[in-house]
Order: C-alpha cells, then sequence, then structure tokens
C-alpha cells in the first residue's frame, strides 16, 4: 500500500480543511501505518489501515469513545473513516514516551508504580459494557458463551500449529488436551473489556505515571485474565510482568495455570498467521524469539 505526504494531506484536509503543519511516520506498529500529524497547533495520530487489515475501524472507534467518555486512560478519538479503500483513524496524540523506551532507565519502585496505574486502568476497561463474548472488531460476531468462544479458539488453531516448526505433533497435542482441560474450569457470568494489546510498546508513560493506552484492535469480551496471559506471552517472567502480575491479583481471580492457559490460547489464535506477514508487509519474527513466554508456557505443560 503506498502512502505519501500528498495522500496523507488530502486526508487530513477531508477532517479539518486545512493542510497540515508536520507530519511524521511512527515506525512503530505491524498492522497500521501511523502517522504524527499537527493541525491549527494541535498533535494527533493518523492510522491508516492496509486492505490486509480486517479490522472494523467503526467499531474500534466506538469503543475508544467509550472508554474515553468512561474515564478511562486513551486517546480522545476524533474521526474515522471504514468506507473507503483508505480506512483510517484520527485520535489526539498522547504525550509521553512508550515504556518499552523507558524500561531500562526505570527504577524496580518506579516499574511498581507504573504497574499500579496500569492496573488500574484495566479494571476502567474491565467496567465497561459489553454484550456477548469474543473479539470485538472483527467479523466473526459475539459467542453465547466464554467457553464456547475459547473451545473454537482452540479447535482452530489446531488446524495450523502443524504449520508451526519448532513444534511436534506430541507437543501440540499436549497443548490441546491441557486447554480443553482448561476450559472446563473456567466460569465468566459477565463478560469485561479486555485490552489485548498489551505490551510495553502500547503504553504510554509521561513524566513516570501512565499517560494512557494505545491500539485496541485486539479488544476482546471475556475474562480479564486473558490480558494477563496476552502479556506473559510477550514477557515471559520479566519484572515488568511480575510488577503487573502482583498488582492485578488485587482485583481479579489469578492463577499460574490460567496465565500459562492463555498464553497457549495466545498461540492458538495466532497459529492460522505465522506463515504470512504482518497487513503492513513487515515479515515476523520466529514465534520463540517475539513470544518470550510461549517456550515458558510449553514447557511447564510437558512438565505436567
Amino acid at each position: 500500500m503506498h502512502i505519501d505526504n500528498t495522500t496523507i494531506g488530502e486526508i487530513i484536509f477531508d477532517q479539518f480543511q486545512e493542510y497540515p503543519a508536520a507530519i511524521d511516520k511512527i515506525e512503530m506498529g505491524v498492522m497500521t501505518f501511523k502517522y504524527k500529524v499537527k493541525v491549527k497547533n494541535i498533535n494527533y495520530i493518523l492510522r491508516i489501515y492496509p486492505p490486509e487489515n480486517t479490522t472494523r475501524v467503526d467499531k474500534e472507534f466506538k469503543i475508544m469513545r467509550s472508554l474515553f467518555t468512561g474515564g478511562c486512560k486513551v486517546p480522545e478519538p476524533i474521526a474515522y473513516n471504514d468506507a473507503s479503500l483508505t480506512r483510517y483513524l484520527f485520535y489526539k496524540f498522547i504525550e509521553g514516551q512508550p515504556l518499552l523506551d523507558l524500561m531500562p532507565s526505570l527504577t524496580a519502585a518506579t516499574v511498581n508504580r507504573i504497574a499500579g496505574g496500569i492496573i488500574e486502568n484495566i479494571v476502567c476497561f474491565s467496567k465497561n459494557e459489553v454484550q456477548g463474548f469474543g473479539f470485538l472488531l472483527t467479523g466473526e460476531g459475539p459467542r453465547s458463551s466464554w467457553p464456547f468462544f475459547l473451545l473454537d479458539a482452540v479447535d482452530r488453531g489446531a488446524l495450523y500449529l502443524s504449520n508451526i516448526k519448532e513444534l511436534d505433533g506430541l507437543t501440540i497435542n499436549m497443548l490441546l488436551n491441557f486447554a480443553r482441560n482448561q476450559i472446563n474450569h473456567i466460569h465468566i457470568e459477565r463478560p469485561c473489556l479486555i485490552w489485548s494489546d498489551f505490551s510495553p510498546g502500547n503504553i504510554i508513560i509521561n513524566h513516570h505515571q501512565l499517560a494512557g493506552f494505545v491500539d485496541f484492535e485486539g479488544c476482546v469480551s471475556g475474562d480479564p485474565v486473558m490480558a494477563l496471559g496476552y502479556l506473559f506471552a510477550i514477557e515471559g517472567h520479566s519484572d515488568f510482568f511480575e510488577a503487573v502480575m502482583l498488582n492485578y491479583k488485587k482485583y481479579f481471580d489469578v492463577s499460574y495455570e490460567r496465565i500459562i492457559f492463555y498464553t497457549i490460547i495466545r498461540l492458538f489464535r495466532l497459529s492460522k498467521y505465522f506463515t504470512d506477514t504482518f497487513p503492513t508487509g513487515i515479515k515476523r519474527d520466529p514465534l520463540m524469539d517475539y513470544f518470550k513466554g510461549m517456550p515458558i508456557a510449553i514447557d511447564y505443560i510437558k512438565s505436567l
């Protein structure tokens, strides 16, 4: 997908009746093309969705609007277009830096304080009213129960796991048996809004305080512990993950096996795409290189 400053300028003019004073490409993220633009002395983020990205932009906008008006720390959404070849979403820029960039310079006490603010925002998300269970920004539609959604994810993912060269047939069967057994013990009566794009790259920090979360394409309706499992898939037993988990336990029913389970659910969910490039054309890293928690989760299941 070719995007130049002229195209961006036209998009912004259509929205603001004024051309941008500055356009800066943001070299982060793999699902959309992101640009920081200044219009009328205000900074915005413009996210352009390539055709390969099937996210429902209108639904993403509505979720962001609901979270923002509900007092959660998210960018203020301004406008979207989901009806043309160039689909996009505008929101106000949040001042600060990604936690990923700041992490090496932070003390353990600061990381723990930031983790507390992150979990307060997770709790704010969980209070947002949602209907049904499952992914909210795809065309799949809601499921009638959380176990039904999970079983569907496992059954579909099992068809693709054999394409991942790091896993042999015996290991795949062990993962299937573990996942299906765990599903029998999970009961979620009220679906919560889950931020499953949970990673240090999507957390903005300003003056050592949480400024907000960004990226909401993966929002799910179900068990809020799923977000913690998805974070573990990326982080493994990092100091950041441990700080988040300690704060998580203040509000949610968390067990190590449930964290491991949702790490494996992420594997099942993504297995379909691991042989493909990202929608932006970027090549995927090897599974076990990017997801540091995946081999830990697999080894744990083997130990059982």
